[in-house]
């Protein structure tokens, strides 16, 4: 390995690292609102009771709660602690950066408005 691959290499890598931070601390930021705000099961009850409620409820959660893919693990982490079941918890961090307004906007101003992209 040279010494340009290398360097292209530490790039890549430092730009990645702090294109992320913002949106992974504003994830852990969520979450500790989650863990301080959210009672212990409150979760759970505010969900439908049948499996596919559960899934479109988590799907749903995607699109009204802002957060990108950087930001959704330590969300979702946390909203499994709380008690969300699973079946929520998944579409959530899954399927949010996908359908999430704020994430289709930013992806399209990296792009320079290329919709192909989006």
């Amino acid at each position: 390995m040279d010494l340009n691959t290398l360097h292209t290499f530490a790039a890549v890598v430092t730009a990645i690292v702090l294109e992320a931070a913002p949106f992974l601390l504003l994830g852990s930021l969520a979450a500790g609102l989650v863990e301080v705000l959210a009672p212990e099961g409150a979760l759970e009850r505010l969900l439908p009771a049948s499996l596919p409620g559960r899934i479109l409820a988590g799907l749903l959660a995607g699109l009204i709660l802002p957060s990108c893919e950087c930001g959704m693990v330590p969300l979702a982490r946390r909203l499994l602690r709380k008690g969300l079941p699973v079946a929520a918890a998944v579409p959530y961090m899954l399927a949010g950066p996908v359908v999430n307004p704020v994430c289709l906007l930013s992806t399209w101003v990296a792009y320079r408005g290329d919709w192909t992209m989006v």
